[in-house]
Order: structure tokens, then sequence, then C-alpha cells
């Protein structure tokens, strides 16, 4: 195992391929962690190679990394960070790993560098025994982030969107839904205006697709930027997913951003608007009396679950334990609960369960001449469900 020289680091110029050839071995720095901090997610105790790169101009950057040698048992993790950080294994962050062949071109984001600092690019090697080159490049991306220019979207009208190849200003790699749809977004952006004439729970449909892209939202006043996002969901081709609510006259970024580098997609989208249930219309229920519910398919306003949503109204006679029992089913139903006090909206339920056919589930303490609203809310969107079920007073035992 030797030890890492940063003075001996081999100069990058932009743009230009540069080979690293692998031998094989133990390298001195292992970055096991989670990524991007100091890490891309995987153990590295192969040899490293590290390269220095000064960018002559602030902006945005990416890699490109190719290899023939590389698979999934035998993956290149690639990171970077500034020089002035010092030569050791920490302080780097993780740009992507290179784990096969199979596309020529492998791109990742790095992100925004500083004109005349030096930076460190480090490629490590997963296992020890690998051997082979890794061609790559550093190159600076000419998408810069204009929101200005985003086109209006229309209510409820279709909108094509074309997202060509290459690599995009923003990656929103992370956890659902906070700034991210769930994946790494290294691909090309393109953003659209949306704003809304009633307040109300919205949703945003795709049409049709042929390629995976991650759409968020956020409002415009939080400015044009990669922070602030909430992920929507990631689509390849036809599908929906819920937004949420939003206020009338404020104006939404709505942003689509396609995963892959490597080719172009196209998607039709369109956003449109969800009715929540009207509770003050809300069925009410008969005590020991069989109720049919029929769950169309579709996209509900609340988020308990992804599925339309029914409400129905009890008032208990008198104070006790009860028990909801599904008599028949044909598809999963999820049961919720909450006093009418609480108002008619998505907070507060209380979980009575998950049912699919028949089955039961015992209420605690009921208490009598209070209302209670009782939602019945679908998992599934693509299909309808029905379901007949009774609320019951449990009795004492003799």
């Amino acid at each position: 195992m030797d030890p890492i020289d940063c003075l001996t680091a081999t100069t990058i110029n932009p743009c230009s391929d540069i080979t690293a050839s692998f031998t094989p071995g133990i390298g001195a720095w292992d970055f096991t962690g989670t990524a991007p901090n100091n890490s891309v997610g995987y153990s590295t105790p192969g040899k490293e190679m590290l390269f220095k790169f000064t960018p002559a101009v602030t902006g945005i950057y990416y890699l490109d990394a190719a290899s023939s040698s590389a698979d999934y048992s035998h993956a290149i993790d690639i990171l970077f960070k500034p020089a002035f950080s010092g030569c050791s294994n920490t302080g780097w962050k993780g740009v992507g790993r290179l784990s096969d062949s199979y596309y020529s071109l492998k791109r990742r984001l790095i992100g925004k560098l500083q004109a005349d600092v030096p930076y460190f690019i480090l490629l490590d090697a997963e296992n020890p025994g690998f051997s082979g080159d890794v061609v790559f490049q550093v190159c600076q991306t000419n998408d810069m982030a204009d929101c200005g220019t985003a086109p209006v979207i229309s209510f409820c009208t279709p909108t094509i969107t074309n997202i060509p190849e290459g690599t995009g200003v923003w990656n929103f790699g992370g956890t659902f839904p906070d700034n991210s749809a769930g994946s790494s977004t290294d691909g090309k952006e393109i953003k659209y205006l949306f704003t809304p004439d009633v307040t109300g729970y919205y949703t945003l449909e795709v049409l049709s697709g042929d390629g995976f892209v991650d759409y968020l939202y956020k409002a415009d006043s939080t400015g044009c930027n990669d922070v602030g996002w909430t992920g929507i969901g990631s689509f390849y081709g036809n599908g929906s997913r819920m937004i949420g609510l939003l206020t009338a006259g404020i104006q939404y970024y709505i942003l689509g951003d396609k995963e892959n580098t490597f080719s172009s997609t196209s998607q039709t989208f369109q956003i449109c608007r969800v009715d929540p249930p009207i509770c003050t219309l809300a069925t009410s229920i008969v005590l020991c009396n069989p109720t049919t519910v029929d769950i169309p398919a579709g996209l509900g306003a609340w988020n308990l679950e992804p599925g339309q949503e029914q409400i129905f109204k009890f008032t208990p006679a008198v104070s006790s334990n009860y028990s909801i029992e599904i008599i028949s089913g044909n598809n999963t139903i999820n049961y919720f609960y909450k006093e009418v006090s609480g108002s008619c909206n998505d907070s507060g339920w209380k979980s009575l369960g998950s049912f699919y056919s028949a089955g039961s589930i015992k209420i605690d303490s009921l208490q009598e001449g209070v209302d209670y609203y009782f939602l019945l809310d679908k998992e599934d969107i693509n299909s309808s469900a029905t379901h007949t079920f009774t609320i019951c007073k449990i009795d004492p035992p003799d």
C-alpha cells in the first residue's frame, strides 16, 4: 500500500480525455460512507489515482468516464474536493460510480466550481483486484439555469416536454420528497410556470413518455436555484402523482429533470385539480346496517393513501367499544377515523387498518353523542374498489 502524494497529482485540461491506468493492489484510503459525504456509498479498499483540475471560468462542471474493464464487482468511485482542504481522506464529495461498460458514456454532474481554484479529482477502485483503464474528462456545461424563460402551463392542458441528452445544471439526488423525487438527476432540466386560479389539491399526470424524468415543484418566490423543491415523483411512461395543496394566485415552478445523460426524452403531462371530500355531504352510517362504498380509480385529494377517498359520519348512541366489519371487498382500502370537531382536512386521522376483503377491527371508546368521521381511502389509483361494511357496538361480556 503506497501513500498518496498529492503534489504529484496529474493535471487535467478542460474537456480533454485522460487515461487512468489501474493495477491490482490495496489503496491508501477507503471512502466507506453515505453518498455524497466523503463517499459515493461504497467501500473503496482498492488503489487510488489522483488528478488536479483548475477551472479557468466559474461555472457548472461535469465528468464523463468510460471503461471496458469496470463492472459491478469491479467498480470505480469518483470524488472531488478543493485542493486547499488538504491531502487527506476527508472533505471529499462523491461524484459517481462507474460500475459497468453497458453504456459507453458515464456522465456525472460535479457542480459549481470556482475559477482559478485547484480541485482534486480522485478515482478509487472498490475491488483491490481491479486492473484496467478508465478514460475520463472534466467539462463545463453551457446550460445555466434560466427560470425567466420558463414557459407557462395552462390548467389541465397537455404539455409536451422534450429534454435533450446531456448533463444538466442541477442534480436532485436525495430522499423523497425533500428537494428530490428519490433518484439522481444528472440529465438536463426543463422548467415551467403554473399559477392556480383556485386554491386546491393538484395532481401531475404523465400521459405518455419514453424515459425517466423526475418532477419537482416550489413557489417561484424562493428563487431560481437548486434548493427548496418538493419532489412530485419519477415517471417513465404514463402515471399520476399528487402535487399537494396549491394556493390561488401563487406562481409555482414545475421542474422536469432527466435522470440519465445519454439519451433524449419526451413526455406529455398535465396539471389538474382533484376535489377533496366534502365532509358536509358525508353519508351517515346506521348502527349495524351494511354500507356499500364504490371508490373509482384515480388519484385522491388527500395523501393518506394515493387513491380516491370517500367519507362517512357516525354518531354513537351509547358510549362503548365498537367494531368495523368488512363483509366483502375486491381491492385494498384503508380505514381512518377522527372526531368531526377535528375539522374536514387531511390531518388528525387515526388509522384502523388496511383491508382487501373480509375482516374486522376494534375501535376503542367511542363516546355517546359525539360525531365521528370515517374515511375510506384507496391504495391503488389504477383500479376501482367496492367494500361492504358495518359499524357495530361491542357488548361487554356477561
